[in-house]
């Protein structure tokens, strides 16, 4: 399992090696993952994985509209709420830029009150 990038990352976060909050967005087709770093780091202080193929970046800021539910994320209430957010949006003729994404924030072994989320960029001025 070493050979795979997310899980030499995942195994660098667990240990500390690297400061990630316990939260990772995953793209709805489950290409991409990434782990979300607390603002206090910067470029120069980060202790990041070797490898490449894993990479690192600051992204710039966005406005965002989400949605929040709990129990296990998996496709089926993953589409479902993603569903649900992008019909409130158009209802209410916010447009939407990219793709939605999705929020984990327990690891696998948490049972109870566990915390998801599916963000979608918006069109603001």
């Amino acid at each position: 399992m070493e050979d795979y990038p997310m899980a030499r990352m995942y195994r660098d976060v667990r240990a500390g090696t690297i400061g990630a909050r316990k939260n990772f967005i995953m793209s709805i087709d489950k290409k991409t993952m990434e782990f979300v770093l607390p603002n206090k780091y910067v470029k120069d202080s980060l202790i990041l994985p070797k490898g490449d193929q894993v990479e690192s970046y600051f992204s710039d800021p966005v406005h965002i509209a989400s949605i929040r539910y709990s129990g296990y994320s998996n496709y089926k209430t993953e589409l479902q709420h993603t569903n649900t957010l992008l019909k409130s949006l158009n209802d209410l003729n916010i447009k939407t830029k990219g793709s939605p994404y999705v929020l984990v924030y327990n690891g696998p072994y948490k049972f109870f009150n566990r915390r998801n989320e599916i963000h979608i960029e918006i069109q603001y001025e």
